[in-house]
């Protein structure tokens, strides 16, 4: 019975995988567009950045739905970088929403929209940095059953 669990988890995390590489290789076919659009539109650089923007915050919230739709699937690892990236989609669209008040007389603008990204990023980093940690330490509590089913 714990081998069908097991086998249930690897394939999730297979399919996962094939997704997070199916989506990585969506990037890479992306970023010669998106050179070209920078050579094109650089003297729309608000309208370029807001799009890039909305491109990131696209890629985090599919990546919270899907970890969303698979909650009882997967770890709880997975879980955590799922509210993650939900926290930093959020901090994104808030940068991006007052990044496009930057031309108003008001400078509140400017130091809303930087804060929010200081922030985007600053949870970026902690939420990989928990992700990797969660992973070591469920890497090695893998280590520890297989060695204990084997004895």
């Amino acid at each position: 019975m714990s081998g069908s669990i097991s086998d249930n988890d690897n394939k999730s995390c297979n399919n996962l995988w094939q997704i997070l590489f199916r989506s990585l290789l969506s990037v890479i076919a992306l970023v010669p567009l998106l050179i070209f659009i920078s050579v094109k539109f650089n003297n729309y650089l608000d309208l370029y950045h807001t799009v890039l923007e909305l491109i990131f915050i696209f890629i985090a919230l599919f990546a919270f739905f899907f970890i969303w739709l698979n909650y009882e699937k997967i770890s709880s690892c997975y879980r955590m970088l799922g509210y993650g990236c939900l926290m930093i989609a959020l901090f994104d669209l808030l940068h991006t929403f007052y990044f496009l008040g930057i031309d108003s007389p008001y400078s509140i603008y400017i130091d809303y929209s930087i804060r929010f990204w200081i922030i985007s990023r600053f949870t970026q980093v902690i939420v990989l940095l928990i992700y990797v940690r969660q992973l070591k330490i469920s890497e090695k509590e893998a280590i520890r059953i297989s060695k204990h089913e084997k004895s």
